[in-house]
């Protein structure tokens, strides 16, 4: 099965796997503003539709956004407006799209016992990508990473990536 995974922001992560070791990186996109919202959203299109030509997911997951209380309007925007755009995206190549929220992701790839704060938990993702030996780019593809391997347990368990003792052994 090939899965994609997408840590969806103006930087957005995203990593694959059609069963072997997963692939990852990160995507750019035009940083506008305000009333410039639809040039993010055109740029967003164009890149992640070269990304879906190039790996051909027939499952695409992202992580639901998040908005601190500190998030202004147009941050707010960009994120809702940036995960409509993937399910729509996903919904024209008829790919069966996936929402997931941060805190199942990382109770999954990190355990129960995973910190809570942002930063704390952007570090332990990271930390645990590593010890893997994924190396992923920066938090952005290290969330991806998270995602998928969330992703590949729920959904197709028998295409799950092996990161666990209780799945089998750590590599």
């Amino acid at each position: 099965m090939r899965v994609c995974f997408l840590d969806v922001a103006t930087k957005t992560g995203w990593a694959f796997s059609d069963g072997g070791e997963p692939s990852h990186g990160v995507l750019q996109f035009d940083k506008s503003s305000g009333e410039e919202l639809a040039w993010l959203l055109v740029d967003a299109e164009e890149k992640l539709s070269a990304l879906l030509g190039r790996l051909k997911p027939e499952l695409i997951g992202f992580e639901s956004p998040i908005l601190p209380a500190t998030t202004n309007i147009t941050t707010t925007r960009k994120l809702y407006c940036l995960a409509g755009k993937v399910e729509e995206m996903a919904l024209r190549r008829r790919i069966r799209c996936v929402e997931a929220s941060s805190s199942e992701i990382r109770r999954h790839f990190l355990g129960r016992s995973a910190p809570r704060r942002s930063k704390k938990a952007k570090a332990a993702v990271m930390a645990r990508c590593k010890m893997l030996g994924w190396n992923p780019i920066d938090h952005n593809s290290g969330d991806a990473l998270a995602g998928l391997d969330y992703l590949l347990a729920l959904e197709r368990p028998s295409h799950a990536l092996r990161t666990t003792a209780l799945f089998g052994s750590l590599r």
